[in-house]
């Protein structure tokens, strides 16, 4: 028997010695930056599971990230593990408390009313100063060919309707709130302002403004019903305006792992100084998204251009493919990547005049780098390159820019 525990206890050191080579799951120094935490964090949760102090850490980013199915699911366990942790605690009757779960939760706070104040909410104020050589993305053509009976007609275009480069100033605000709904269901409000202000009249701002509801489906996944706005203008001129419906169908995957998304698009877009430009588009489109520590998605639509009235080219067929990535680097710093595709085909000629009548068909390719790193607590700076390139078969749509910026963001 002495020769079997020898032989036992021979197996089990190289794995002891290991065990004790790993380091600690000591959870990470949290960042001014919510997303790098998350991902850091989930990192090790294949390692780290079982240490209660860790999933107690990580169950609560999890929280604030808006995630409670999944919070709530680890700071279970980390209090299943140590159930002596009242922050673990708190936590999770918060996150039963916004999956509608409000008796329960009040319980574990022992009795503290939890649904006084439901909503979860977020800001994010950016500063930015740069730099664009093609600030009112303007075409690379220098004049027009018309088509005439007697011949073609060349008409060199005035100096303002040209690339103009120069720097710019910027401010963004992104805010959102949500709120837990009865039987598990969400409610989701996002907006968007963005201003920018450059030399030569080229000063813009725009406005986004989103509403979305959840229904969860054990079998199913969730089901979400959004509604959008959106207004944006040029120099004090209103250029385009927008109404969006959108649904989108998630399918079961944890709310930390890669899952698909189908959806369909209704939109409405109206351009008050172009008013035969409007259209209504049908789309449908199918995204890969990963919540891990990439921060990714693939999303391929496919959409219907219907136009309103007489409006130059007629009904159109689009095809967009946009992905976008996150790589974490040294400490907290990160590197963000964002591109997308657009091709686009229009049934009927822009113009007689233009290319002898032919369609209009273009190809536009927008990317963009981001890097940033934590300054300090809820700050961090951003260095952004962006790039843009527009093919198509008549000269007056084709066009170029580049664009290189600063930011200063601040996390509430």
């Amino acid at each position: 028997m002495s020769r079997v525990l020898r032989l036992i206890v021979l197996c089990l050191a190289p794995i002891a010695a290991l065990a004790q080579a790993l380091p600690p799951c000591a959870p990470p120094a949290l960042t001014s930056s919510l997303p790098a935490d998350l991902a850091a964090y989930a990192a090790l949760y294949s390692r780290c599971e079982g240490d209660a102090a860790y999933l107690a850490a990580y169950g609560t980013l999890l929280l604030r990230a808006g995630h409670y199915a999944a919070a709530a699911d680890v700071l279970e366990r980390a209090l299943l593990l140590d159930p002596r942790q009242p922050e673990a605690r708190q936590a999770y009757a918060q996150a039963l408390a916004r999956l509608g779960q409000v008796a329960l939760a009040a319980e574990l706070a022992g009795g503290e009313a939890l649904a006084a104040s439901p909503w979860s909410s977020s800001l994010r104020l950016t500063l930015r100063a740069g730099y664009d050589d093609n600030l009112n993305r303007a075409t690379q053509a220098r004049g027009l060919t018309l088509t005439l009976p007697g011949g073609p007609l060349e008409l060199p275009l005035a100096a303002g309707a040209r690339a103009q480069a120069g720097g710019y100033l910027g401010a963004e605000i992104d805010a959102e709130a949500q709120r837990p709904l009865a039987h598990g269901q969400g409610l989701a409000l996002y907006g968007r302002l963005a201003t920018r202000a450059a030399a030569a009249d080229n000063d813009d701002a725009s406005v986004d403004l989103a509403a979305e509801v959840e229904w969860p489906g054990a079998t199913t996944g969730g089901r979400r019903l959004g509604v959008g706005w959106g207004h944006y203008q040029r120099a004090g001129e209103t250029l385009q305006r927008y109404l969006r419906l959108a649904w989108r169908q998630r399918l079961p995957a944890a709310p930390t792992a890669c899952g698909h998304q189908p959806g369909v698009d209704l939109d409405s877009r109206w351009h008050p100084q172009r008013a035969p430009l409007d259209y209504r588009l049908l789309q449908a489109s199918y995204a890969f998204v990963c919540n891990d520590s990439t921060a990714a998605y693939v999303q391929v639509s496919l959409g219907r251009e219907f136009a309103s009235g007489d409006r130059p080219g007629g009904d159109a067929w689009r095809f967009v493919l946009r992905a976008q990535g996150s790589l974490p680097l040294r400490g907290a710093a990160r590197l963000e990547g964002y591109a997308q595709y657009l091709s686009r085909r229009e049934d009927g000629p822009y113009s007689p005049l233009l290319g002898d009548g032919a369609r209009l068909g273009l190809d536009n390719l927008y990317l963009r780098l981001t890097a940033q790193q934590p300054i300090r607590r809820h700050w961090h700076g951003q260095v952004s390159l962006e790039y843009e390139r527009q093919a198509a078969n008549l000269a007056l749509f084709r066009l170029e820019r580049r664009a290189l910026n600063l930011g200063l963001v601040r996390q509430w």
